[in-house]
Formats: C-alpha cells, structure tokens, sequence
C-alpha cells in the first residue's frame, strides 16, 4: 500500500503465545487479543504477522488506533531505556493446556500518513 504519502513505522515487542489445538498451532498475543494458526509453529507465527499487518492497516485507515488500544487496556507512556530493555514474563501463561512456546517477538507496522 505504498502511495506519495509519508511513511512512518510503529515498533511493538509483543509476548506471542503458541498453542497446540488439534492438527494447528494457535499464536495468540493477549496485549491485542488477536490471534491466527497454522500446520507449524513458524506458519502459525508468520500468519501471525500477516494478521497483526491488517489489524494496524484497518484501525489506523479508520482512525481509531488510540481507541483500540486504550479499549486493549494499553497506556501512553514516556520512552525510557530501562521501558524498552524490560520483559516480564507471564508466568499466568503457563496454566493454559497445549501452550507450546511463549516469546517475545518484534514486529515492525508502517503507517503512512
């Protein structure tokens, strides 16, 4: 979706969660509720990626990226090093059957504005 407008990016570290359910695996990230699957841990992940790029594409295109993620339970605060650099695992994670893999992944969404 490329265009003469200004591209900008968003950075987001995201704790991806990656269930075994039946024949799929199930990559689930609770910080937006969204999730996809696939035959592998890896297609599960990479749709995954395809899904989030369409999450932003859609609420950014309507305007209401603030509202969807304050609705998500995400604040706005300052950039810090110390923010940036820290991970707290979700050990409540763990309860949950079939949980294959917790990690921490990167993802990269552009915006144009």
């Amino acid at each position: 979706m490329k265009n003469s407008a200004m591209e900008v990016g968003l950075t987001l570290k995201l704790e991806l969660e990656v269930f075994k359910q039946g024949d799929f695996y199930i990559a689930y990230s609770r910080p937006l509720d969204l999730s996809a699957y696939g035959k592998s841990e890896q297609d599960a992940i990479a749709d995954f990626k395809e899904t989030l790029d369409l999450f932003f594409e859609e609420i950014i295109k309507k305007g209401t990226l603030g509202e969807v993620l304050k609705n998500l339970g995400w604040k706005k605060r300052p950039i810090s090093k110390s923010a940036n650099s820290q991970h707290k695992s979700t050990d409540e994670s763990r309860i949950y059957k079939n949980l294959v893999t917790t990690t921490l992944q990167q993802y990269s969404v552009p915006i144009y504005s």
